[in-house]
């Protein structure tokens, strides 16, 4: 009855909680029920808008990987569509040629998967709202492509990023990035070293680094239970590191341990600042597994061709 339509009030979860403990005497296996529905449902739905569009045929793929980043919150049900074209996009493509990141923000409230360099990484672009997509680094305006919406609005947003990815999948890049992660023992070791770029590009090029979690399981107010390659943490920082002496490569180690206690520093703060406490349950731990993803990406902007990114 309510096909296309907001959840309305009472919601369907409190009408569902209502209906189990009538039949069961209690809320015993009723999370595990809605695990499985969600997991079903989007799962199926997201098959649904893969099968659309046919993939772009090899020949016409070049060597450049499209980077696409999601700035999203647990607060902001128009960002649901997204969050399901987004994954959708993950599925439709191998990482070779496409690599997605999820940054969390404190957008309309609190969300504890949100980190200092998530919230840097939003105030790089100068943009304060979401939903927000980048492809490349070139800031698609929802204004103009509406990409946001309601579950039922993740068609046209599967649409509109299959159409802007695959145009830039037919470009070529001579800049080559060789990265490595690992861990021994207790530390993380990283190296990476850009290789490529033109004497006149180097100067305003900078590395990027991120370790996104391949996914946190925790529902959120919107709905959304999983959420795939959530950044952590950039190592370097979200401002990049810039070439020395020619050459563009960084090497870091720090123990494992840190980047957990980097994250509850970061939200500690940000609850005593605003005397609140974020559910537990919405601030999963770090699990892993995690990637290490790189970018290298130009600061000059290019003011006649913005959409270059």
């Amino acid at each position: 009855r309510r096909a296309g339509q907001p959840a309305g009030d009472p919601l369907p979860s409190d009408v569902l909680k209502k209906l189990w403990t009538e039949r069961h005497g209690n809320t015993d296996g009723l999370q595990a029920h809605l695990s499985k529905v969600y997991h079903d449902a989007v799962g199926s739905l997201r098959k649904q808008l893969r099968d659309q569009v046919p993939t772009l045929p090899a020949a016409d793929v070049g060597n450049h990987t499209v980077l696409v980043e999601f700035f999203t919150g647990g607060q902001m049900p128009p960002a649901v569509a997204t969050e399901v074209a987004i994954d959708a996009a993950r599925e439709t493509y191998p990482s070779s040629q496409v690599v997605a990141l999820r940054y969390h923000q404190h957008i309309p409230g609190p969300d504890g998967l949100v980190n200092q360099d998530s919230e840097d990484r939003l105030a790089y672009y100068g943009q304060s709202r979401i939903p927000l997509l980048t492809l490349d680094g070139a800031i698609m305006d929802p204004d103009q492509v509406p990409y946001g919406g309601f579950m039922q609005s993740s068609g046209t947003a599967y649409m509109i990023l299959r159409a802007v990815i695959d145009a830039r999948l037919k470009q070529s890049t001579p800049i080559k990035l060789e990265l490595s992660g690992k861990i021994e023992g207790d530390e993380l070791k990283i190296d990476a070293n850009v290789t490529g770029a033109s004497e006149e590009l180097l100067p305003t090029l900078k590395l990027r680094l991120a370790l996104a979690e391949a996914n946190v399981e925790a529902t959120l107010v919107n709905g959304v239970r999983d959420h795939a390659m959530v950044v952590r943490e950039m190592p370097g920082g979200a401002r990049g590191i810039a070439p020395k002496k020619g050459e563009l490569k960084f090497s870091y180690s720090m123990p494992v341990s840190d980047l957990q206690q980097h994250l509850d520093d970061y939200l500690n703060r940000f609850e005593g600042g605003k005397k609140i406490e974020i559910p537990k349950e919405m601030k999963p731990p770090v699990r892993g597994p995690l990637y290490l993803v790189g970018r290298v990406q130009d600061d000059k902007t290019d003011t006649s061709r913005p959409e270059v990114g």
